[in-house]
């Protein structure tokens, strides 16, 4: 009985690996091609597997896009907390510029993350099990963001102060990332002068800045 608890396990711990690294390879496609031209098809050749096994792992092509990004979403948050400790620990008045601007260079920098969110935003429904754990991820991520505006000096910040700030940075990245207007060799200057302009917003306010802007 204990060698087939044993040997269960095993199954379990090597069909779990075997899918972490379908997902990785996902994620390394993504780098590549957009979402809405990968094909199970793809993702199979990528992985080197047959398009019936990756189903055999992912009932849909959706849930295996959804199961990626909360994978990219894990290394997001592993980067974050690491970052963000050190910051609350010293507690950083430039804690806020750096968190913005670590968010800002992640989705500059990576096609994947900036893709499935996308999808995310646009996607009305998720399976129960990816729900839960995608409200893992966000109210861990949520909560360092509160933690930073506090040592940054915000007033009494809560769940939906980080929400409006993070949805700031993030909606200035995905209007201007790939805006026709912007020069295409260094797109990321536009954006990052958006984004400091933002959090500026969130620690003296509007008002506060125009006054500044007429003493100049």
């Amino acid at each position: 009985m204990k060698e087939e608890k044993t040997f269960q396990k095993f199954r379990e711990n090597e069909r779990e690996l075997r899918k972490q690294i379908i997902l990785d390879s996902t994620l390394n496609l993504f780098e590549k091609k957009t979402l809405g031209k990968t094909s199970m098809a793809d993702i199979a050749k990528e992985v080197g597997v047959s398009t019936s096994t990756l189903y055999s792992y992912f009932p849909s092509q959706e849930e295996l896009f959804l199961e990626a990004f909360l994978r990219d979403l894990s290394h997001i948050d592993t980067m974050m907390e690491e970052g963000m400790a050190s910051d609350i620990e010293n507690a950083d008045q430039q804690a806020m510029e750096t968190l913005a601007e670590r968010i800002l260079n992640h989705l500059l920098n990576s096609e994947a993350t900036f893709q499935m969110i996308s999808l995310l935003i646009t996607e009305s429904s998720m399976p129960e099990h990816i729900l839960e754990k995608f409200n893992y991820f966000r109210n861990e991520f949520h909560e360092r963001i509160i933690n930073v505006l506090k040592i940054s000096g915000v007033k009494n910040p809560d769940v939906t102060t980080s929400r409006a700030f993070f949805a700031s940075v993030l909606g200035a990245i995905m209007i201007f990332r790939n805006h026709p207007d912007l020069d295409k060799n260094n797109p990321g200057e536009t954006v990052k002068e958006l984004v400091g302009y933002i959090v500026k917003v969130f620690k003296v306010g509007i008002p506060v800045l125009e006054t500044m802007k007429k003493t100049v």
